[in-house]
């Protein structure tokens, strides 16, 4: 009874360890190949992300632009003749400031 007890019990743990060796194998292989595969599906779509934001922002200074001279040419004031972008944004947050609108 001892002997059959034994080779059940060498049975159950070779089984155990084909299984074992078997993923191990398996997923030794596959793991870092997937790994690999997350890491380039990332810096895609980290890169596609970071062009998205940069149109947005490129877009954003357009809109922002067109709301200045628009502003600037509901005041009064003739957008070309202040001349940079910086000035027309002088001037009018000066009137502003003044309390003008």
């Amino acid at each position: 009874m001892l002997e059959g007890d034994l080779v059940k019990l060498a049975v159950e743990v070779s089984s155990f360890a084909l299984v074992a060796w078997l993923i191990l194998e398996t997923f030794s292989k596959t793991i870092p190949k997937m790994m690999d595969q997350f890491r380039q599906d990332l810096q895609r779509e980290r890169e596609a992300s970071e062009r998205g934001l940069r149109e947005v922002a490129d877009q954003l200074e357009k809109l922002s632009l067109i709301l200045v001279y628009h502003d600037a040419t509901c005041r009064g004031k003739n957008a070309e003749t202040l001349g940079s972008t910086e000035e027309l944004l002088r001037v009018l947050r000066g009137k502003t400031a003044k309390g003008g609108s």
